[in-house]
């Protein structure tokens, strides 16, 4: 799921342009799920959180920064919510808020944090 977004994002964003920061993941769940000591909220194995990007192609701010990239960063979530899925992002700037790409939660203004559901295996 992560490497079809990733795919998304460089087909319909990025397109090779190196200016351009690519999807930064920073915390993922294992697999199966299990304990990860870093991040309680990453137990079940459908979380994951991503850094965000700079203007200056690399990654790692929070959306009142002046070097936050609020363009490659609405340019992920699109490629996170066009996989069948993923169920919420949120990221708390307010902006991307209004226009229905994430949720706010205490805590999410320096990441991503996006949760895949079950698939259906039938």
């Amino acid at each position: 799921m992560i490497i079809a977004a990733g795919e998304s994002y460089e087909r319909n964003y990025r397109q090779g342009q190196q200016s351009i920061s690519l999807i930064p993941v920073n915390d993922v769940s294992y697999p199966s799920g299990g304990y990860t000591p870093d991040h309680s909220g990453h137990q079940c194995g459908n979380a994951c959180d991503l850094s965000i990007p700079r203007t200056d192609g690399s990654y790692g701010t929070t959306w009142q920064s002046n070097s936050y990239d609020r363009s490659a960063t609405r340019a992920i979530i699109q490629a996170l919510r066009a996989q069948s899925l993923v169920t919420r992002v949120f990221f708390n700037d307010p902006q991307l808020i209004n226009e229905g790409l994430s949720q706010y939660v205490r805590g999410h203004d320096n990441h991503i944090h996006f949760e895949i559901g079950v698939p259906n295996i039938a």
